[in-house]
């Protein structure tokens, strides 16, 4: 296009990018195109200037962006699509670069490698689909900037941060030194009081046990459970942690305790009298530390024998001696509650005294008779 310059008498004093400057040396490559610069007291222009063969522009709508809006939580990945059409709302725009950021708060893209911003490419159907993870409760800006278009779109997402807990149930358990155990365990994990269905929980296991998986997920009632499993383990304790979201975590320990502090007393059984005919009930011993924990796997040492009824001793001289009926040696190990049974060595149809002795570890030691009258 050419501006020319006219003065008072409608001559042309100076043309931009044109031919027939008053001055050539006034010729620029560019200028600015002002309104008229005054008219005289006869009516007439001053100074103006025209555009000959000048451009015509024309509006162009730009392309449309949208972003979903996935609620936000802080260490969760959420799922965040990007939608680039036509101006129309329905072509979608192929092969496009796109500017995702994070204008305020705190967050990352997965598809930027946990960055705050970078550029991604539009897939056929004019989409970009990834994760944004808050890192912070609050409000989260996110931005999508088309490079070689003017389509912009931003959401505001609110980050929240659950009160999320874990617990394990079981309570600690206590074994002897040496023994082999298994144990079910049972993590249970809530958010905001109700219980988390299908949340990851990673196991992990001190050394000396194992689990039966790394990994489980909660269930319907938020609860992940998972075995433990020890084998020969030595005196000392050892943990296994549950972690659901990462960061709600809970342990269980389990110790193992030396031989020399297992300790044996009778549970139940102990002051039976009964006369022949009738049986004698089972007896329970139960094995512990010297704190009290009930111990599991300690290996108990039962001896019994069965000593006939001596009677009423003479007015004088010595009682005559009571006939042994019958002995029995055997071993027992306790239970995950530290218990063994033992089942008293009666002899059928006679009057009898049956006496059972306990040896546990290298102090635990306990004894008692129980009579079967005439």
């Amino acid at each position: 296009p050419i501006t020319v310059i006219y003065d008072t008498d409608g001559s042309v004093i100076d043309t931009l990018l044109g031919e027939g400057a008053s001055d050539p040396s006034g010729c620029r490559d560019t200028g600015v195109v002002e309104s008229v610069d005054s008219i005289g007291l006869e009516g007439k222009i001053h100074h103006a200037m025209l555009i000959l063969n000048g451009f015509t522009y024309e509006y162009v709508q730009p392309d449309k962006l949208a972003l979903s809006q996935p609620a936000l939580e802080t260490g969760v990945a959420e799922a965040l699509t990007v939608q680039l059409t036509a101006p129309d709302g329905v072509t979608p725009v192929a092969n496009a670069a796109v500017q995702m950021s994070v204008v305020s708060g705190t967050a990352g893209f997965a598809a930027c490698f946990g960055a705050t911003t970078c550029v991604l490419q539009t897939n056929a159907n004019g989409m970009i689909a990834t994760t944004v993870t808050g890192g912070a409760a609050g409000p989260v800006v996110l931005s999508a900037i088309e490079m070689s278009g003017s389509a912009v779109a931003q959401v505001t997402l609110e980050d929240v941060n659950p009160v999320r807990v874990a617990a394990i149930a079981n309570s600690a358990s206590y074994l002897a030194a040496g023994a082999s155990g298994t144990w079910t365990i049972s993590l249970g994990a809530t958010q905001d009081g109700a219980a988390a269905v299908g949340v990851p929980v990673v196991w992990t296991a001190g050394s000396g046990v194992s689990v039966s998986s790394n990994s489980t997920a909660t269930d319907a009632t938020g609860t992940a459970v998972v075995t433990v499993s020890a084998s020969n383990l030595s005196a000392g304790s050892v943990t296994v942690t549950g972690c659901a979201w990462a960061t709600a975590c809970a342990s269980w320990t389990v110790t193992a305790v030396d031989a020399s502090q297992w300790k044996i007393s009778v549970a139940s059984g102990a002051a039976q009298s009964v006369s022949v005919g009738a049986e004698l009930s089972a007896v329970t011993m139960g094995v512990t530390d010297l704190v009290g924990h009930a111990l599991q796997g300690a290996t108990v040492m039962v001896y019994q024998t069965t000593d006939g009824w001596e009677g009423a001793c003479p007015a004088t001289g010595r009682c005559a001696a009571a006939p042994v009926l019958q002995a029995q040696q055997s071993t027992a190990v306790s239970d995950a509650n530290g218990n063994v049974t033992v089942t008293p060595l009666e002899v059928v149809g006679e009057p009898q005294v049956v006496n059972i002795a306990a040896v546990t570890g290298t102090q635990g030691f306990c004894s008692l008779s129980l009579p079967v009258t005439p």
